[in-house]
């Protein structure tokens, strides 16, 4: 195959125009070039035509454009720069139509949040309200003290007089009897003090308290997590490892490529069947039919 000088090209053209141009002056039909890059005819018409919405998304066409101008022979940077310019107004309208749509679902959950707050808070205080209302019922009243007419009309009992026996003698008269003082009240004893040492009460021992064993920590794994992707067919994949930037790749059959993360990974893939994708040495898929694109899989251990 005979390379065309590329200098004899228009810098202006746009990426469809060049190639086309290229294709035909080296007598090439779409078939065979589809033959040459593993492309479907479909897709190589689109991206001479410039219809940038029937082709995938910006990372895959990317990897057309850059397997399209190897099977020519020409500039994959050249090629890249023109599909660039070409293709900068529908993909900078799409960009703003996704971020409008991430917006948009942003202002619906901080909606939905702020009603579930208000809801919790409802809720919080009306439990609240129902456990301090029946306490303050149920608070019990002191004990009153008798009243002080009731305190005034108590006398203490009277306490008892001692007499002494009269006289008896003939010649003399007997003498009156006298009251004898009153007697101070009893004294009440005093008890003794015992010598003998008092054991202390035995503990019971169902309440006696015991000491609490401390749990263990939990260990939490921090092994990452392998992504393995092989190559069988021609395949354009773009990964996502947990929140990092997607990396993207072109493999060839037979090449392999890994990644690691610490949850999970984002996967997709221009050609769903024409790779083998191992999570930790355990195969996942598969994800469609051949030449099928297959957007953010989610795979996690």
């Amino acid at each position: 195959m005979s390379n065309l000088d590329e200098p004899t090209m228009a810098s202006s053209d746009s990426i469809g125009v060049y190639l086309k141009k290229i294709r035909e002056a080296q007598g090439l039909s779409l078939d065979q070039v589809a033959s040459l890059t593993r492309i479907q005819p479909k897709f190589l018409q689109a991206l001479e035509d410039e219809v940038f919405e029937q082709l995938p998304e910006r990372v895959f066409t990317r990897g057309f454009v850059r397997t399209y101008a190897r099977s020519l022979g020409i500039s994959e940077e050249d090629a890249l720069r023109r599909f660039s310019d070409s293709s900068n107004d529908y993909y900078q309208q799409g960009q703003k139509a996704q971020h409008q749509a991430q917006l948009q679902i942003q202002e619906e959950k901080r909606g939905k949040l702020n009603r579930n707050l208000v809801i919790i808070i409802s809720i919080i205080i009306l439990v609240a309200l129902g456990f301090l209302l029946p306490n303050q019922q149920e608070h019990p009243q002191p004990p009153t003290s008798p009243p002080e007419e009731e305190r005034a009309d108590f006398t203490p009992p009277a306490q008892p007089t001692l007499e002494t026996p009269d006289a008896q003698t003939e010649d003399t008269e007997p003498e009156p009897t006298r009251l004898t003082e009153t007697s101070s009240p009893a004294q009440e004893p005093q008890s003794t003090l015992s010598s003998e040492p008092v054991s202390p009460p035995a503990a019971d021992p169902e309440t006696t308290p015991t000491e609490a064993v401390p749990a263990e920590p939990e260990t939490t794994a921090t092994d990452p997590i392998r992504l393995e992707i092989q190559a069988t067919q021609l395949t354009w994949v773009v990964v996502k490892s947990d929140s990092d930037s997607p990396q993207e790749a072109l493999l060839q059959p037979g090449q392999t490529a890994t990644w690691e993360a610490q949850q999970q990974f984002t996967l997709t893939l221009g050609n769903a069947a024409g790779s083998i994708v191992k999570l930790n040495g355990e195969p996942r898929g598969p994800f469609g039919k051949p030449g099928q694109v297959v957007r953010e899989v989610v795979l996690k251990p």
